[in-house]
């Protein structure tokens, strides 16, 4: 790349394959990327020039409608959970300013696109992309860049860069993938004579377009601020760009995250009881794409591979991905064309695509196609594309050729929902009360409760009873809808909420009603003395859980009766987790021997009670994923990745091409 002149050997690409398999598994060496080997909290980013979200979070912590964000000391301490990036008018602007004349954002964008042919900045800024994911190459970049500042540039930027009110980063995804947008629809003419190398123009182009995020939208910089209200005091367009923002930045392990798709496909899938697709899910996937999803899975792995192990001297564009494999030529190339495309197939969809949110064709063009060569844009959505991405491609596929409301297609998604239920279920029973003395049942399927109190009844999916108290879960497979994370509308919003944590809500209600009313017809004992339950709605996707949302949802079943709205005795405020949690809270258990209830109790009123289960585990165990990985897992992602070298045929050579 244009910076870090260092030449090295290179690595062949089963070397490469190696050290991806290492950076993804559950024994890290030291010094790893904290993309790979540590917690991510659910973090949102603001622009340093985005003051109406900032004047939110800075406030005493809340408004006549209750709790907005917990209440912080900036003098004390930096907000908790959010970072700012870094904008380009926070120090090329004030400058321009001192100088006598005025900074204009979108000049400043289209001159930085001019300075360098479109291919050289897409591959530059993709690059950045991919060192964002790995702290020590930003923290290189970043001095690398600071360094190229004189005078009063530098001393802006460090004012920036060291607020201590907001944490800042030096680069961030979103501004990236934007700036990508931008240059690959740039169809001006090219400087002869750029002003800047092509690595710091990248970097200054990404910062411009920090700058202008959330400015543009109506033609208003105020956008923010106006509009109706979600409830008395938040304005609708600020609490869902905050729910954008969350759903855009949320990470999880990645290796609980492959190890959980893996047993979705490989044995839920191959086990549906209720539910008969017209084939197995893995054929369905095959049919789809016209591949086997684990030679699929291989090719992203290779990708990854060559991506995340990129060294100084290297090109991030790969100039053959082909290069060290000896999988048949055909298949690969199918399996390639998954996830990327062409220039002109991704321009086209780009055009389409102008809010800040809108990155539908980035995720499902994850990998830019140059002639003959290709380009990781993006690795988060290529790890989503072998992974979550699969039920969308189903589904796409099956209402292409049957239908939206055609039978198969249907029945697709009831078989989807069977596997994801199941594997929720199975991650529960494995935390079961299994110390009852006569040897008794703590663990209830929607079976065991419809055996109790009969029809007529809401139930829910599972109840898990631990002496002082039970643990009601209903569980299902959707996600925030593509309207509500990408055009941010509010109306979707709310039909996402109603039909992910309401609907399950009364479910929950209902049930918790039927064993208060009568307790001893499921579990065959005497009514527990001062019996508290704690329903728990479980999302098979996510849900964004953080203080708008929460407070939100409050307000919405105080409206509806239900759980906290109805302020009754024994119930405990309803938590809503995903999967991924779960399987957190798992390793928990078995690891170190923690509660259930106890942990969901004080989570819920605790000074985080209103983010995220996982931002509450991080903060009260520390980052290491290895204590939120139950000892089960690894088995399934070791098969995952011991296919993958024998799939590719991978040969193994002294040298490869330039860029591997």
């Amino acid at each position: 790349m244009g910076m870090i002149h260092v030449t090295k050997p290179m690595e062949s690409f089963a070397e490469k394959m190696k050290g991806l398999e290492r950076l993804v598994s559950a024994q890290e060496p030291a010094g790893l990327p904290k993309y790979i080997a540590t917690a991510h909290l659910n973090k949102p980013y603001l622009t340093g020039t985005l003051t109406p979200m900032l004047g939110v979070i800075e406030a005493a912590g809340t408004t006549n409608a209750g709790v907005v964000v917990p209440k912080v000391d900036p003098s004390r301490e930096p907000m908790k959970y959010f970072s700012g990036f870094l904008g380009l008018d926070e120090y090329v602007g004030k400058v321009a300013i001192d100088q006598g004349g005025e900074y204009d954002n979108d000049h400043w964008i289209n001159l930085l696109i001019s300075q360098h042919p479109r291919e050289v900045l897409i591959v530059e800024l993709a690059w950045l992309n991919s060192a964002i994911r790995q702290p020590d190459l930003a923290a290189r970049i970043q001095g690398q860049f600071r360094g190229i500042l004189l005078d009063s540039l530098r001393d802006y930027f460090d004012q920036a860069m060291g607020q201590h009110d907001l944490a800042r980063v030096f680069l961030a995804r979103q501004p990236v993938l934007r700036a990508i947008r931008q240059v690959l629809l740039y169809a001006g003419h090219t400087k002869e004579e750029p002003a800047f190398p092509p690595w710091v123009t990248a970097i200054m182009l990404a910062h411009a377009f920090a700058s202008g995020l959330g400015h543009w939208k109506a033609g208003e910089r105020d956008f923010l601020e106006t509009g109706p209200d979600l409830w008395p005091g938040m304005k609708a367009s600020m609490a869902v760009e905050l729910v954008q923002n969350f759903l855009f930045n949320q990470q999880e392990d990645v290796l609980a995250r492959l190890d959980r798709y893996s047993r979705l496909w490989d044995y839920y899938g191959q086990n549906l009881k209720r539910s008969r697709p017209r084939a197995s899910p893995n054929e369905l996937v095959k049919e789809a794409t016209g591949v086997d999803r684990l030679d699929l899975f291989a090719v992203v792995y290779s990708l990854l591979a060559r991506a995340l192990n990129w060294k100084p001297g290297e090109n991030f564009k790969v100039p053959d991905p082909y290069q060290g494999i000896g999988m048949e030529r055909a298949l690969f190339d199918t399996a390639l064309g998954v996830v990327t495309t062409d220039e002109a197939t991704l321009q086209e969809e780009l055009a389409g695509a102008p809010d800040d949110w809108q990155m539908l064709p980035f995720e499902q063009h994850p990998v830019l196609r140059i002639g003959e060569s290709v380009v990781v844009l993006d690795q988060g959505y290529l790890i989503d594309k072998a992974t979550s991405g699969l039920y969308w491609i189903v589904l796409d596929h099956e209402e292409k050729v049957y239908g939206k409301k055609a039978k198969e297609t249907i029945v697709w998604s009831q078989a989807y929902s069977e596997m994801v239920e199941v594997l929720a279920e199975d991650t529960l029973r494995a935390m079961r009360l299994r110390l009852l003395p006569d040897g008794g049942k703590t663990f209830y399927t929607e079976e065991d409760l419809s055996a109790a109190y009969g029809k007529g009844v809401r139930l829910c999916d599972a109840v898990m009873y631990f002496g002082r108290g039970m643990a009601l879960f209903e569980i299902q497979k959707g996600q925030v809808s593509l309207d509500t994370r990408q055009r941010g509308l509010v109306e979707k919003f709310k039909s996402d909420t109603g039909r992910m944590v309401l609907t399950k809500a009364k479910q929950l209600q209902g049930t918790a009603d039927a064993i208060f009313a009568d307790e001893s017809a499921l579990t065959g004992y005497p009514p527990t003395n001062g019996l508290r339950i704690f329903p728990v709605a479980v999302m098979g996707g996510t849900y964004p859980v953080n203080p708008v949302t929460d407070e939100y949802i409050r307000i919405e079943l105080k409206e509806l009766s239900l759980l906290d709205g109805l302020n009754a005795g024994g119930l405990e405020p309803l938590a809503v987790v995903d999967i991924g949690e779960l399987e957190m809270l798992e390793g928990l258990v078995e690891k170190r021997g923690i509660g259930v209830l106890d942990t969901l109790e004080d989570w819920k009123k605790g000074a985080v009670s209103r983010w995220s289960l996982r931002n509450y585990l991080i903060d009260q165990y520390g980052t290491s994923w290895d204590q939120f990985r139950p000892s089960r897992m690894g088995s399934s992602f070791n098969a995952l990745t011991e296919s993958v070298i024998p799939r590719l045929k991978v040969r193994s050579e002294s040298k490869t091409a330039d860029g591997l």
